[in-house]
């Protein structure tokens, strides 16, 4: 009998770890939407950044952004060195929308795994906001809480402002 027990907790820990695997492997990749509502832009364009597409990611900012880069090779240089962006690894889930006009605030949660100590979930799960704009192209982004260089929409920030070179100073 202790036998038949022992048999029974293997074929379910077995069977555990087969539906553990089914469900990961069942679980699509996430996939670009139609730019036609706020939320999808937001999706869009922190789906883009995930991939590495930042020629993609770099369409969805508002063309009216003061600071905006110049070029997408701009973009790049921003996201990587500037901001930092840990992107890649994450999972991101778009939540509620609000629309006033032709402005709109999407509510967004990143989820982040690290490896965490013994009493440490390793989870990390921060809310932000995208505030986007509706203008000619469709709905653009004005302005985000992560994954954002703030001086693309306020360059006159005392941080962004290039260094002016020192002159020589004459004998």
């Amino acid at each position: 009998t202790n036998d038949r027990f022992l048999l029974g907790i293997l074929v379910g820990v077995v069977l555990l770890v087969v539906a553990a695997f089914a469900v990961v492997l069942s679980r699509s990749e996430p996939a670009y939407r139609a730019d036609d509502s706020p939320a999808a832009v937001a999706h869009n364009y922190l789906l883009a950044l995930q991939r590495g597409d930042y020629e993609r990611a770099y369409g969805y900012l508002s063309p009216t952004l003061a600071g905006r880069p110049a070029s997408v090779e701009d973009f790049v240089e921003d996201t990587t060195t500037r901001i930092g962006d840990n992107i890649a690894d994450a999972e991101v889930a778009i939540g509620e929308t609000t629309i006033t006009g032709e402005v709109a605030v999407v509510k967004v949660r990143q989820s982040t795994f690290y490896s965490g100590g013994l009493f440490d979930s390793g989870l990390s799960a921060p809310p932000f906001s995208m505030t986007l704009r509706r203008g000619e192209s469709g709905w653009r982004i004005t302005r985000s809480e992560m994954h954002w260089y703030q001086c693309w929409e306020d360059p006159d920030l005392d941080w962004c402002r290039e260094p002016e070179p020192v002159k020589p100073v004459a004998p």
